[in-house]
């Protein structure tokens, strides 16, 4: 993301989005450490970084359902996991452990949800106060506001009598809070007429679409929201991946049932790529149903989930097996394997000679384990080449450097995007 060209211009160019990301990115690091980790601290930082995200757009709001599932998730594992002793520890071992265990669950539910969408809503509603209160002047958007609301506002001039009488005859503070959201989809929603850099979702996760123009120097010198294909492209495959791999394992495992198969096939979901799934899929899917004209940076908050999505692959595939098979499994395989074999009595031959094939099959595991960590390294350094390469060949368009006919960037991006109308 750091190298990621559209981000970069977007932050730079419109305020909003660029402190929307950030509270965004510090939203799901709080409500991963969250579930993994609850104490009231960790929940009470959840719930006002999702405030502050939902607070700088509305786009934010589909943190909340994420928040909502996935702290589910987590509180039905907690107990699902629990051991008997644990139990019998919290809940005794009466007629009335069920009932206790039900009233547990519950306060679990209830306290996480409260806090998250009480807080949350605490200081949605607190930046409007704010807003208002700072922003208390005519201005030229006040004809969105509806006439109670307008005559609050004041002529610019300050005097002793006509903030004091005009704070006491207004309406309350919750009716201008509510009518200003209102207001705000209204005029959202208002936004239907055609507009040269508009776009479409489906055009998004693979830049098939407009790119946004923001500014023009000269005719050699402008500045554009372009994505960075490599970015784009590889985060999408990321995502096709998570989907596949489920669709297989689904499809294998209802094969087996199927077919009466006795094995000891079980793959079991990995939480962090249905989190990652889930979040872009509820900022993503939302936008198809929305009539207003939109642009490529609507993509932007489902963009970072896909990356994440990337990233997470890389763990699957190269760092994950690697560390827990050679951290743990071989170590522990090779501590037990000694002891057992040395305790035998036969001292046969055949006994060391099956002990030593044992430690050479765990060691060329090892090894084996070696080259998936070796390959993720090369992988990621390969794409890494290739997103800053990205980076620098369409960095013109970021920040208004030259632009002529012959500029790589120009001419990779005709096969893309729409660029013919403004360079020809």
């Amino acid at each position: 993301l750091i190298f990621e060209n559209s981000l970069i211009c977007e932050g730079r160019f419109i305020l909003t989005d660029g402190i929307l990301h950030f509270f965004v990115a510090l939203q799901l690091l709080s409500l991963s450490y969250a579930c993994q980790h609850p104490s009231f601290i960790s929940i009470l930082l959840n719930g006002l970084t999702l405030g502050f995200a939902c607070s700088c757009k509305h786009t934010a709001w589909a943190l909340m359902p994420l928040n909502g599932i996935f702290h589910m998730y987590f509180i039905i594992n907690k107990y699902k996991n629990m051991s008997i002793n644990q139990k019998i520890q919290l809940f005794g071992n009466d007629s009335k452990k069920d009932l206790r265990f039900f009233a547990r669950f519950l306060f679990d539910v209830l306290f996480r949800g409260g806090c998250l969408f009480g807080l949350t809503l605490f200081v949605y509603y607190a930046s409007f106060v704010i807003h208002i209160i700072i922003l208390c002047f005519n201005g030229p958007g006040k004809g969105f506001l509806n006439k109670t609301v307008r005559n609050t506002l004041l002529s610019g001039q300050w005097n002793s009598l006509e903030p004091q009488t005009k704070k006491l005859i207004g309406p309350s503070m919750i009716y201008r809070v509510f009518t200003l959201n209102v207001e705000m989809h209204r005029a959202n929603m208002r936004i239907d007429t055609f507009h040269p850099y508009e776009s479409r979702p489906i055009n998004w996760p693979l830049l098939t679409s407009c790119y946004v123009g923001f500014l023009t120097f000269d005719e050699d010198k402008e500045i554009n929201m372009i994505g960075n294909l490599f970015v784009y492209y590889s985060a999408f495959l990321a995502l096709v991946y998570i989907v596949l791999s489920d669709v297989i394992r689904m499809f294998r495992l209802v094969l087996i049932q199927f077919l009466k198969i006795k094995t000891n096939y079980y793959v079991s979901p990995n939480w962090k790529h249905h989190f990652i799934l889930f979040g872009y899929l509820l900022h993503y899917l939302p936008f198809f149903l929305i009539p207003r004209c939109m642009f490529l940076y609507h993509y932007h908050i489902p963009l970072i989930f896909a990356v994440m999505a990337a990233g997470s692959i890389f763990d699957l595939i190269f760092f994950i097996p690697a560390q827990i098979r050679s951290i743990s499994k071989q170590k522990n395989e090779l501590s037990t394997i000694l002891p057992r074999y040395l305790a035998i009595r036969d001292k046969s031959h055949k006994s060391f000679d099956e002990f030593g094939s044992i430690v050479r099959s765990v060691l060329k595991r090892h090894e084996y384990n070696d080259l998936f960590f070796i390959s993720g390294v090369v992988f990621m350094i390969i794409l890494m080449i290739f997103v800053i390469a990205g980076f620098v060949i369409w960095s013109p368009f970021t920040y208004g450097s030259t632009i002529n006919h012959n500029n790589l960037a120009l001419r990779i991006y005709r096969t893309f995007l729409k660029l013919d109308e403004a360079y020809d």
